[in-house]
């Protein structure tokens, strides 16, 4: 039997919390899946009396899970934001909130194989007191995520004068042709298309952050309708990108 753990992150005797059989209406949990891979996933629930009130994705739910957080931890990068690129768009999942409809998201989008869940309420069970899974459905050997340490110094960008910069931070311009080389650049320039919304060469730029060691801690790019968070795996590519662009 493989149990799905969540420590109890909301007040539990608040009306949400007592509505459902998850009994506390915000939960967290540190898990480690089939394959292997920790992710941290944090979600909560809302219920609007009010119709009038209710925003779109809520309509004909009575308590509707809305979820924060979603985001590899076995990644330095990915454990530096709210949501990992690939999973980012599970964040528009949205469901009854209860048990079954909780295990049933896991098991089908996270990759595992849970049996049932608990939630615990009163402190037995703290995420942020450790930085071990909660739970594991993992069988057998398993490797470790190879790209846990990827690192990338923003020296790579000396020679290139960025847009604006101050200490820890700075941002680059890049061109729209060097954008539509990353697939998923070329999807949203598509999407906006569609929108008869017009692309501006001057709203695409890529913001870099570092810590004291030069090591890149964050990067997204920001363009005409987003601001897109890149994966570490990107970063080399856009650094190559920056510099023909900035020749």
């Amino acid at each position: 039997m493989k149990t799905l753990i969540f420590e109890g992150a909301g007040w539990v005797d608040a009306d949400t919390s007592k509505a459902t059989d998850v009994t506390n209406c915000r939960i967290r949990t540190r898990l480690r899946n089939n394959s292997g891979r920790v992710i941290y996933l944090e979600m909560g629930c809302c219920h609007f009396e009010n119709p009038k009130y209710t925003p779109a994705y809520a309509k004909n739910l009575n308590y509707a899970t809305h979820i924060d957080h979603l985001f590899y931890c076995d990644s330095n990068w990915d454990n530096n934001r709210n949501y990992s690129r690939d999973l980012q768009p599970l964040a528009n999942t949205y469901f009854e909130y209860n048990k079954e409809n909780i295990l049933k998201f896991v098991n089908e989008k996270l990759n595992c194989s849970f049996d049932d869940m608990i939630v615990y309420n009163n402190n037995e069970v703290r995420v942020h007191d450790t930085i071990d899974p909660l739970c594991s459905c993992a069988e057998g050997e398993y490797k470790n995520y190879k790209h846990q340490d990827i690192e990338f110094n923003i020296s790579e960008l000396d020679g290139v004068d960025p847009l604006y910069s101050k200490e820890g931070f700075a941002v680059y311009k890049i061109s729209h042709n060097s954008l539509m080389q990353l697939p998923y650049m070329k999807r949203h320039f598509e999407y906006i298309k569609r929108q008869n919304i017009e692309c501006k060469e001057q709203d695409n730029k890529v913001h870099f952050r570092w810590n004291k060691n030069g090591i890149i801690t964050d990067l997204y790019i920001s363009t005409t309708g987003a601001s897109i968070w890149v994966s570490a795996e990107d970063i080399q590519t856009i650094i190559d990108l920056i510099k023909v662009d900035n020749v």
